[in-house]
């Protein structure tokens, strides 16, 4: 009885997460200009930092990058899981390490 119990509470418990996660607006780049004149220069800086590494993909240099409240998004399509976490550790070196969500997507061509 108690197993069906736990496995029920778990069950609505991710849910419940899932519900969350979904429900959550995505930001955009339009709404960099809510945020602050800190925000707007650390994505001046991680965008100046992304240009400078020419190991990057085209794609790779021009992901959407929003910072608004101090917390930075990385969006966009980049070729290979390396690109994609070379990006955010740069982010997350001006960001800080737990101020970036990566959504960055690997698309193969």
């Amino acid at each position: 009885m108690k197993k069906n119990i736990l496995v029920v509470m778990v069950l609505i418990c991710s849910t419940a997460l899932a519900a969350t996660e979904t429900a959550a607006p995505k930001l955009t780049a339009d709404q960099q200009s809510e945020g602050s004149a800190s925000d707007v220069e650390l994505t001046r800086k991680i965008r100046q930092q992304l240009n400078k590494d020419r190991s990057f993909s085209i794609n790779g240099q021009n992901v959407k990058i929003i910072t608004v409240a101090g917390i930075t998004t990385l969006r966009g399509p980049v070729k290979n899981s390396s690109e994609k976490s070379k990006i955010a550790q740069v982010a997350r070196g001006i960001s800080g390490t737990n101020n970036v969500i990566n959504e960055l997507e690997v698309v193969q061509k």
